[in-house]
């Protein structure tokens, strides 16, 4: 089962005289805020996997309701952060392993329910994420094409 997203492209890794500077940098930097939390990202899926309240781990850098990203311009075309065909985007599917457990299929059924989507989607597309950030709650926006979950239902859509 997938649920297709977009996000933020990540910086890509260096190459050249300058990558193992850069790599012995970045192991020797200290661990991130969420990596003295909740440890690193297999002890975060972990913890994911073991509470009855949690469903995914979505990771995002900063949770903000204002993106601070600038829109582009590429071959004359403007773009904003948010839109579907942006190239600073890339889709990003959200999968379970095997069947969806009752806690996943239940989480997609209310995404693609009426309530879910005039309550968690917005402009078709925006899954509205909650999650926790140094003890408070915080929201983020993961845009999202719902209801492309299955390789069988991906083939019915394309006709």
């Amino acid at each position: 089962m997938a649920i297709d997203t977009r996000a933020v492209r990540p910086r890509r890794r260096r190459s050249g005289p300058a990558a193992p500077r850069e790599d012995r940098l970045l192991r020797a930097a200290p661990p991130a805020a969420i990596d003295r939390r909740a440890g690193k990202a297999p002890t975060r899926l972990q913890t994911v996997a073991d509470r009855d309240d949690a469903v995914s781990l979505v990771q995002a850098g900063v949770p903000t309701r204002e993106v601070l990203v600038p829109s582009l311009t590429v071959d004359g075309t403007g773009y904003q952060p948010h839109e579907a065909d942006s190239p600073a985007t890339y889709p990003v599917p959200l999968c379970s392993w095997g069947d969806p457990d009752p806690r996943e299929a239940a989480f997609v059924a209310l995404v693609r329910s009426e309530h879910g989507q005039s309550r968690y989607v917005e402009n078709d597309r925006d899954l509205l994420v909650v999650g926790e950030v140094n003890g408070r709650r915080a929201g983020a926006r993961a845009l999202a094409t719902l209801g492309t979950l299955t390789s069988r239902e991906r083939q019915k859509r394309r006709g």
